[in-house]
């Protein structure tokens, strides 16, 4: 999934574009005719001030989209309120819970996406508070309560020790070379997202198969610690 957004502050901005795609998680394909995307009207965009506070996300967007900012702001005026489309990206998921009929949040649907740990999950939690999609323990109940994959989480553990300076989408579609040619459109980056996702889980299984993981670990030993007897005095001596 991807937020676009009237502001970089994840605490503060309004949503003004939502979109999403489904990953079978099996076979790691793209589930045919699985989009979600909206465009999201700002709750105070006709406010007074409005335009002014926001004006240079909204010169961004016209930017990066092509178009004049009275174009951007027409879209965002004419698109559905923020509680419609969260509604309905609710139903939507409700659709993809892996146990059919035996729905509960362990079936739900894993969050997936590009610094959505830093992004979009927090504008998400926001808006389950906000319209009651939260449980006694603060968890959002639209989405698996434990996994989630962010993609650059994958790309930090491959790349870590190379010269890759930026874990920006831009930046490991270049890599990669992966055209994203209608980037900062949520619907254009979910796809890219995916791709990339897609193509670091499938290296991961065929990597996880080359790996005997059953006691790996059985013979490691923690520095300083005493296991048995006849470590102690080797112990006592380091």
């Amino acid at each position: 999934m991807d937020f676009e957004t009237d502001q970089s502050d994840p605490n503060t901005c309004n949503p003004v574009q939502l979109s999403s795609v489904m990953i079978n998680p099996r076979t790691l394909e793209f589930i045919p005719d699985s989009e979600f995307n909206s465009y999201i009207k700002p709750p105070s965009i006709d406010d007074e001030g409005y335009i002014d506070k926001h004006k240079d996300t909204i010169a961004w967007h016209a930017k990066v989209l092509g178009k004049t900012e009275e174009e951007v702001l027409e879209v965002w005026r004419n698109a559905p309120s923020e509680k419609d489309v969260f509604d309905d990206f609710c139903n939507y998921l409700l659709r993809y819970h892996t146990r059919g009929k035996n729905k509960n949040k362990f079936s739900s649907v894993v969050a997936s996406g590009w610094n959505i740990h830093k992004f979009d999950m927090p504008i998400m939690k926001r808006l389950c508070i906000k319209y009651g999609k939260i449980d006694k323990d603060n968890t959002m109940t639209i989405f698996h309560p434990r996994n989630f994959i962010d993609g650059i989480d994958y790309c930090f553990a491959w790349f870590e020790n190379t010269d890759l300076k930026s874990y920006s989408l831009d930046s490991i579609c270049s890599l990669l070379g992966l055209k994203n040619e209608n980037a900062h459109d949520s619907m254009s980056d979910v796809y890219t997202t995916s791709i990339i996702i897609q193509r670091f889980l499938k290296l991961t299984r065929k990597c996880s198969k080359m790996v005997k993981f059953e006691d790996s670990c059985k013979s490691v030993k923690f520095p300083g610690m005493v296991y048995n007897k006849d470590d102690k005095a080797s112990n006592a001596k380091n």
